[in-house]
């Protein structure tokens, strides 16, 4: 009887020509503005990029691609230029002088009750 959790990541699912077709049908050029040619390893670019783009941690990314290695995950197959790295910039707290003064002034206002206590 068959497994019902097989792993898809283990059947082979591209079919080459038909990648091939696919693109020319699409119109999209066998290689890019930078000179990248659209073939098996481009869309393993775009599935690591997608991957991190999306939040999905580097080591469960690095399990989902199959690699070795966490390196060649981040460092090759993850573009840096189409990540969103001013959104996560954003993301960040305010760090602001008033709100760490403030926070200074609460934490040694909470020390104080403590002494006293």
């Amino acid at each position: 009887m068959p497994s019902l959790q097989r792993n898809v990541l283990q059947e082979p699912v591209i079919d080459l020509p038909m990648l091939a077709s696919c693109a020319t049908l699409a119109c999209i050029p066998k290689k890019d503005s930078r000179g990248w040619t659209v073939d098996v390893h481009a869309m393993r670019h775009t599935f690591g990029t997608l991957l991190s783009r999306g939040n999905v941690a580097p080591r469960t990314a690095q399990a989902a691609m199959r690699h070795s290695s966490i390196d060649l995950t981040m460092n090759v197959y993850t573009d840096p230029q189409l990540l969103d790295v001013a959104g996560a910039l954003e993301r960040l707290p305010e760090l602001s002088l008033e709100l760490m003064q403030e926070d200074r002034i609460a934490r040694s206002d909470r020390s104080k009750v403590t002494r006293s206590a």
